[in-house]
């Protein structure tokens, strides 16, 4: 398998993302984007991974699109 530079920066670029959309989590609409295009870039990176980076992007997007549809539900259920 050939190691492309441009999908590793990929995959570190999921995991920086994916580490911040953790964080904004509280903001829906922005805890949003950014946790699915965390989840995008890792996808992307995941055939030439190596590191293991591209899936801990994924991950961390996931959590936290997990985190930010609780959040809104619990605001537009609760009010």
């Amino acid at each position: 398998m050939k190691i492309n530079k441009d999908t590793e920066i990929y995959g570190q670029t999921a995991t920086l993302i994916g580490s911040v959309g953790l964080l904004s989590w509280l903001i829906p609409l922005f805890g949003f984007i950014v946790n699915t295009v965390a989840i995008g870039l890792g996808l992307y990176a995941v055939e030439d991974d190596r590191d293991g980076l591209a899936w801990v992007g994924i991950i961390f997007g996931g959590m936290g699109l997990i985190l930010t549809m609780l959040r809104s539900g619990l605001v537009y259920y609760y009010g």
